[in-house]
């Protein structure tokens, strides 16, 4: 099972996957995100679920808007009637132990031809237009979480403010607590955006010792805050000690962020950006 996710910034929007795909006891590595230009707009397409039906209604739909995304409500409808088609048609003459398994969610990100870009979510053949994030698959386990990091980041701010290079971040970071609770989602972590300027980049690998150490660092230094906060017996000078030390290693590590210089997360830690593949 993937997990996939999808965050609209104020720059633009996020899309997140493992890379794992696993069935009957194997598992083996595979792309998550479909990416193509079309006319110079950016679109992408991840999903989650029954992999043959994510395959044909990416390559559908990618068909559907080739000669243009005119505006969100074309692309929209052009989506719901290719899953309608599927789900209708298609599946409905497929063998499967159950008929959970072919179920399957897509996440699609755009810019449409006036310049505006917008994420949305499909279940069944329903569409809808995501206003902040999106979470789908196993991510759900952590769709709560997510929940509550997207909007602590909103600071009472109009959604959304949160930039690509924190919801890069907060991707790789739901990524990683799913693969620590899941078997199922596993592989690298892959990472896709597009900004204002429509241009596609392609993370190619978040699995860095470095966003590990921090990642669990950040679990047991705030777990040790929130227990001794809750704890009325625990002296009140070495919990002041505690959020000193905390504040403390938190600035350094941003100022360490600040002396490298680099516009996303993942230039901070050396991974390769590549744009997609812009072949029909």
């Amino acid at each position: 099972m993937t997990i996939a996710a999808g965050f609209v910034c104020r720059d633009g929007i996020v899309m997140c996957v493992d890379s794992q795909v696993s069935a009957a006891g194997f598992k083996w590595p595979t792309e998550k995100i479909a990416s193509k230009y079309i006319l110079r707009d950016p679109i992408m397409i991840s999903g989650a679920g029954y992999t043959h039906g994510i395959e044909v209604a990416t390559q559908k739909i990618f068909r559907a808007v080739a000669d243009g995304m005119d505006s969100e409500e074309c692309v929209v409808s052009a989506v719901e009637a290719i899953l309608r088609d599927i789900n209708e048609n298609d599946l409905a003459h497929q063998l499967s132990n159950s008929p959970g398994d072919l179920v399957f969610n897509l996440i699609i990100a755009f810019r449409a031809k006036d310049g505006r870009y917008s994420l949305h979510q499909s279940d069944g053949s329903l569409v809808k237009r995501v206003e902040d994030f999106c979470v789908i698959g196993s991510g759900l386990v952590v769709n709560t979480f997510a929940h509550a990091l997207y909007r602590r980041s909103l600071l009472g701010f109009s959604s959304p403010v949160m930039s690509t290079s924190e919801a890069q971040f907060l991707a790789a970071y739901l990524t990683h607590l799913a693969k620590r609770q899941l078997d199922s989602v596993g592989g690298p972590t892959k990472v896709a955006m597009f900004g204002g300027d429509g241009d596609i980049c392609h993370v190619d690998d978040w699995e860095n010792p470095l966003l590990e150490e921090m990642f669990s660092w950040h679990e047991k230094t705030s777990a040790a805050l929130m227990f001794s906060c809750c704890d009325p017996e625990y002296p009140e000078y070495e919990f002041s000690k505690r959020i000193d030390s905390f504040a403390m290693a938190m600035k350094d590590k941003k100022a360490e962020f600040r002396r490298l210089g680099a516009a996303t997360v993942g230039e901070i830690f050396g991974t390769k950006m590549r744009e997609p593949n812009t072949d029909a």
